[in-house]
């Protein structure tokens, strides 16, 4: 298989993925926006993103540390 084939397969895929799960990703985007991280872990979770959900789950503990820092304050 070539190179340019195999690279119509995975895009094939990919292409797929999302085209099934466009109505998830808008939800994404949207609890990302307003800042839901909570919700937005449980959708990457079901996308089967468990990097993904990780780095969020960070970047959600790094925030509650800031506002428990600015409420001592």
């Amino acid at each position: 298989m070539s190179y340019k084939e195999t690279g119509r397969k995975v895009a094939n895929i990919v292409l797929r993925h999302v085209a099934t799960n466009w109505l998830t990703y808008l939800q994404l985007i949207a609890a990302i926006l307003v800042k839901d991280y909570v919700h937005a872990y449980i959708i990457l979770k079901k996308l089967c993103f468990n990097t993904a959900a990780r780095i969020l789950v960070n970047q959600a503990k790094s925030l509650k540390e800031k506002w428990n820092e600015q409420k001592k304050q």
